[in-house]
């Protein structure tokens, strides 16, 4: 079977996703989070010129960001015509910094995955509020805890999505 995967040896630098589906798995992810978020924070902005604005700067920052990091890491590794590079941002940050960088920058991984989660989390709780009310009324009157009923449906999601993000392989 052409599927079957050796997990023994979990160490080696070959990459199981390709360029495309690293694309499609951005674009997908920018796009629905910011169909769902993008018009609460241009209403948040205060009026109609800012919220623009600061959607270009971000993005024109971020731009800057990720041309800044290829070309660190172009420098770091001149890229094979055949083989696509293995540079990762901790790699990268622990030859410009040190090894004491290495785990600041995985840490700062870490926290920008943590809050990206927690505001998915927040974001569908806010669209599954009105299924929530429906439900399981129930909540309010038994326990006397509104908190525990807006949030239930996310701490379930959240209780059957985790499991999944911890296995090495789906």
């Amino acid at each position: 079977n052409n599927h079957d995967h050796n997990h023994d040896n979990d160490d080696d630098d070959t990459r199981i996703g390709t360029v495309s589906s690293g694309r499609f798995n951005i674009l997908s992810t920018m796009v629905g989070g910011g169909c769902l978020s993008l018009p609460l924070a241009f209403q948040q902005s205060g009026n109609a010129l800012m919220g623009p604005l600061l959607l270009l700067l971000t993005g024109v920052i971020t731009d800057f960001c990720f041309r800044l990091l290829v070309a660190s890491a172009v420098h770091l590794h001149p890229p094979h015509p055949s083989r696509p590079g293995k540079d990762t941002f901790e790699s990268i940050t622990s030859a410009a910094f040190g090894p004491k960088a290495y785990v600041f920058s995985m840490g700062l991984v870490v926290l920008m995955c943590f809050f990206g989660a927690v505001g998915y989390s927040v974001l569908l709780r806010d669209m599954m509020e009105p299924i929530n009310d429906a439900w399981a009324p129930y909540i309010v009157t038994t326990t006397n805890h509104p908190w525990l009923h807006k949030n239930l449906t996310m701490f379930l999601v959240i209780l059957l999505v985790t499991p999944f993000c911890t296995l090495q392989h789906l």
